[in-house]
């Protein structure tokens, strides 16, 4: 039975989180992924309602995927087309 709580507990503060990040505008929708490790790790998501690239990879210093990520405007033309090509460049490389 502790593990079940403590998995609620670490659920719950993880909703907080999300709630208050969402309250601070930092998270918005997700495009598509195209790196997954334990968390999205790159992609195309929206951010002040225009499509940005993040990436975190992961560093040999650290052993680890560090807490900052990079992100860059996607460019204006092309956008969608460019998110689904992406979107199945990232599911082929998943399934493979």
């Amino acid at each position: 039975m502790p593990l079940a709580g403590s998995v609620k507990d670490a659920a719950d503060a993880m909703i907080d989180l999300v709630a208050e990040s969402r309250a601070e505008g930092a998270f918005e929708d997700v495009m598509c992924y195209l790196g997954w490790w334990d968390c999205p790790r790159s992609g195309v998501a929206l951010i002040g309602g225009k499509p940005h690239f993040f990436d975190c990879r992961f560093s040999e210093e650290l052993d680890d995927y560090p807490d900052l990520y990079q992100v860059w405007p996607c460019p204006a033309r092309g956008t969608g087309r460019r998110a689904r090509s992406l979107a199945r460049v990232g599911s082929v490389a998943r399934s493979a």
